[in-house]
């Protein structure tokens, strides 16, 4: 789920809004908010169109209201870059997190500064999904800080502005009463994508747990618990078994590797080693 990520760049120039593309481009306030390791980490959520063949997502941007030194330029300023999927219920499942992209040289006033993913995202139709970014290290504050745009209000009626913790939390502040001024270069007919999900979690017997899993086909997935919402101290779990390892979905390698069938279907047991009310996330490795 992890890559490493590429350069974050800087244009003058207004981002051309083509036809899957999402956008808020105009600044009607007075609001800014900074991206940097002391400050929480923003994000923008959004709704994808109804095309069946899915979508791309290829890059994300937000206007910047500051202007940096020049002498020294900024250098070697490192952010992580996610995207997650939100339910209707609002619970949240990362479905790509880009590390050390790399942000060289000055900005003005005005720019749009741009996190161009390494690996294009695929999105599902008719969902709703967030991206948000971080700094994670390097950067000295005195020769500049972004400070990026955002209207005090609900221009962007599918999505709003949101802020998270350091790190891959379950859990986003979500504020419905204000957006980014940002772009989203989002491509069409990239296929869907089939995010893995827990669709069935019942409890077998003396701690014993058993989960049935879809997501893509002949594909490998761990497992997670914690006791916490935000998986901040979360547990790979190594207990993984299978009831019936003839007719049951998919294979387990290893004790922590759940492996689909050619349907995209895992079935599996595991042990929670806190109390039974643990979370549980299944992600890629």
């Amino acid at each position: 789920m992890a890559a490493e990520g590429g350069e974050v760049t800087f244009s003058s120039e207004t981002p051309v809004v083509n036809a899957a593309d999402i956008a808020n481009l105009t600044w009607t306030d007075t609001r800014t908010e900074k991206v940097y390791s002391d400050a929480s980490n923003p994000g923008q959520t959004f709704t994808t169109g109804d095309d069946p063949d899915g979508y791309a997502l290829n890059s994300f941007s937000i206007q910047i209201n500051s202007t940096s030194k020049t002498d020294p330029e900024p250098a070697g300023r490192f952010y992580n870059i996610r995207v997650i999927r939100i339910d209707e219920g609002g619970a949240t499942t990362t479905v790509a997190l880009e590390t050390d992209h790399v942000q060289n040289g000055p900005w003005s006033e005005g720019d749009w500064m741009t996190w161009t993913l390494d690996v294009p995202v695929n999105l599902l139709p008719d969902t709703q999904y967030g991206i948000d970014i971080e700094h994670v290290s390097g950067g000295g504050w005195s020769n500049g800080i972004p400070y990026l745009r955002y209207n005090q209000s609900d221009d962007y009626a599918e999505g709003s502005g949101y802020n998270r913790a350091d790190g891959d939390p379950a859990e986003i502040n979500d504020d419905a009463r204000r957006d980014f001024v940002f772009h989203l270069d989002i491509g069409t007919g990239s296929g869907p994508v089939d995010v893995p999900e827990i669709i069935s979690f019942v409890s077998v017997g003396d701690g014993v747990w058993e989960l049935v899993i879809e997501g893509r086909a002949d594909t490998g997935y761990r497992f997670v618990s914690s006791s916490t919402l935000d998986f901040g101290a979360g547990t790979e779990i190594n207990s993984l078994s299978q009831g019936d390892e003839e007719n049951d979905a998919g294979t387990v390698a290893d004790g922590s590797l759940l492996t689909t069938n050619e349907d995209g279907l895992g079935k599996v047991q595991l042990t929670l080693a806190g109390d039974p009310s643990d979370f549980v996330r299944v992600e890629a490795p």
